[in-house]
């Protein structure tokens, strides 16, 4: 994996846990199921009404890449 994407994923997450905690609500209150399976779902299918299914598909196949592999390929 990419340094710079695991340094994402972690400024992305401490970023929502540090922002409920100063709102003063519990960690706890961000792993229900339901509020996943709506922002999730929602999420993805705005992306996949919004993008190309060409497009899509080489952006699975690059984030495999950037997270998986070795290699990360830009986008010209």
């Amino acid at each position: 994996m990419d340094k710079l994407s695991i340094l994402g994923i972690v400024i992305g997450l401490g970023g929502i846990f540090f922002g409920q905690v100063m709102e003063g609500g519990h960690l706890s209150m961000l792993f229900q199921g339901t509020a996943f399976m709506i922002v999730f779902g929602g999420t993805v299918g705005a992306v996949m009404v919004q993008t190309p299914a060409q497009t899509l598909y080489m952006a699975f196949g690059w984030g495999a890449g950037c997270f998986f592999r070795q290699t990360c390929r830009s986008v010209n």
